[in-house]
């Protein structure tokens, strides 16, 4: 037989690729069970916050959310990430303290922690791993190991390692309007509660729950201004 007459078999696809792949497949089904299940503009909410695709929202609704100044709400980042990461943190940390020999004898809340780098990797990965979503999730993947560490968990350094890991794996992103809004934005709310930080704690223990609540309320004003 010729050489070239020779069956020729195709290189097996890397894991990588398949991975990402297998990884396409279930984002899709997940959006369509999503849609299917919660009929009209609903589930293409829910499914576009759950796998990050908005194909199933109506251009109606999209137009809409736009129009408000809602549209950021889709955009997969430090807001949807932080409410897995709590719900999943003091979830297990609550789920722990009912068993007192654990809770007693074992670092329930660094265990937390490790479930939350785990559910928050996932999410990650199931919404498609966007810009926003990666500093988000480098973000807390930060915070959770200074629990695990011991360490502070809030401060400029933890935002600075976040964009370092960023522009080492996507240099390109420094250029786009997503990095340079989502790092402003935190670099500025960490810069300001560092400053005020002190004054409002000492107002928090000063005031009863009235008083408490009304600082709540001016934290949040901040927070949005």
């Amino acid at each position: 037989m010729h050489p070239e007459a020779r069956p020729r078999f195709a290189k097996p696809d890397p894991l990588s690729t398949r991975a990402a792949l297998w990884l396409d497949g279930l984002r899709e089904r997940l959006r369509r069970r999503v849609a299917r299940e919660l009929k009209g503009p609903k589930g293409g909410f829910a499914a576009a916050l759950m796998t990050g695709d908005r194909s199933s929202i109506p251009p109606r609704v999209v137009q809409a959310m736009r129009n408000s100044g809602l549209a950021h709400l889709l955009v997969i980042a430090g807001l949807h990430l932080s409410f897995v990461a709590g719900i999943l943190f003091f979830a297990f940390r609550f789920l722990f303290a009912l068993v007192p020999p654990l809770a007693l004898r074992f670092p329930t809340k660094k265990w937390a922690a490790a479930i939350v780098l785990v559910g928050a990797f996932s999410y990650l990965l199931l919404s498609g791993a966007r810009v926003p979503t990666q500093r988000a999730f480098f973000m807390i993947a930060l915070v959770m190991l200074a629990v695990l560490l011991d360490r502070q968990a809030i401060s400029k350094r933890l935002v600075n390692w976040a964009a370092i890991v960023i522009l080492a794996l996507q240099p390109e992103s420094l250029l786009g309007a997503s990095f340079e809004m989502s790092f402003a934005a935190v670099v500025a709310l960490i810069a300001v509660y560092e400053e005020v930080g002190p004054w409002f704690s000492a107002l928090y223990r000063r005031f009863g729950t009235i008083g408490r609540g009304g600082l709540y309320l001016l934290g949040t004003a901040l927070t949005t201004v």
